[in-house]
């Protein structure tokens, strides 16, 4: 008999728990006062969001729960239930999420979810490099805050080679050997060539400026050489 009303008991209080959450349930649905919403926590003085909701109850699985709040989980969020979705009287949900950053690298756009403290500990983290001569809005000591925007300018030095043509003279000599009024060219043109090297500085690929730091000469120009006749030829009367 003992066993017999022990059971009983263990039977009226179940059924008590389940009727309880589902005046929980209930009671939020007319929004009795029950804490519920998007909130901001602060964690070693890194302000996170925190979102606290209840999955109803003849739900099951927590993912069931969220489809039915609308609620988006995320991979780095991190997340409290209670009690297990499994007996389907209802959850308290809680989460915390990861603080999203947009980090614009070069012109390619991305989001990140992290729990990191400053801009240097994230960058390790996301493992983006980062080079001596690149350009970043924010310092490396930064603290990260929600939604904070990282841009970050690739910039490449290089040397860039280039050749010109060397322009040649032209040169007029009189030559007194030659009949005045005619001309002959005693040496024909050459251009010559010129190797010059530039420094190139590019951000994000577009080159922004060039600086010339060395010119060598590869080959000589020839000067055109003209002679012109100066000599009077007189003719004799016969």
């Amino acid at each position: 008999m003992k066993k017999f009303h022990c059971l009983v008991l263990i039977i009226i209080l179940a059924v008590g728990v389940v009727y309880g959450f589902k005046t929980v349930n209930r009671l939020q649905a007319k929004d009795t006062g029950i804490v519920k919403g998007v909130f901001g926590e602060t964690i070693e003085d890194i302000e996170y969001e925190k979102i606290i909701d209840y999955g109803p109850s003849g739900f099951y699985t927590l993912d069931e729960m969220l489809e039915e709040l609308g609620i988006e989980l995320y991979e780095e969020d991190k997340i409290n239930v209670f009690p297990k979705p499994e007996f389907g009287i209802g959850s308290k949900i809680e989460i915390l999420r990861a603080n999203p950053i947009t980090v614009n690298d070069a012109g390619h756009i991305r989001t990140y979810r992290t729990w990191a403290k400053n801009v240097g500990d994230f960058v390790k983290e996301a493992k983006i490099e980062i080079g001596l001569e690149d350009i970043v809005n924010v310092s490396m000591d930064d603290k990260i805050f929600r939604d904070m925007e990282i841009k970050i300018t690739r910039v490449a030095m290089s040397e860039v080679i280039e050749y010109e043509n060397i322009d040649y003279k032209v040169i007029h000599k009189d030559d007194p050997t030659m009949e005045k009024g005619k001309t002959q060219v005693a040496q024909y043109p050459q251009y010559g060539e010129k190797k010059l090297t530039y420094l190139v500085r590019r951000e994000n690929g577009e080159e922004i400026s060039r600086k010339l730091i060395n010119t060598e000469v590869i080959k000589k120009s020839v000067d055109k050489i003209i002679l012109h006749g100066t000599k009077v030829v007189i003719l004799g009367k016969g």
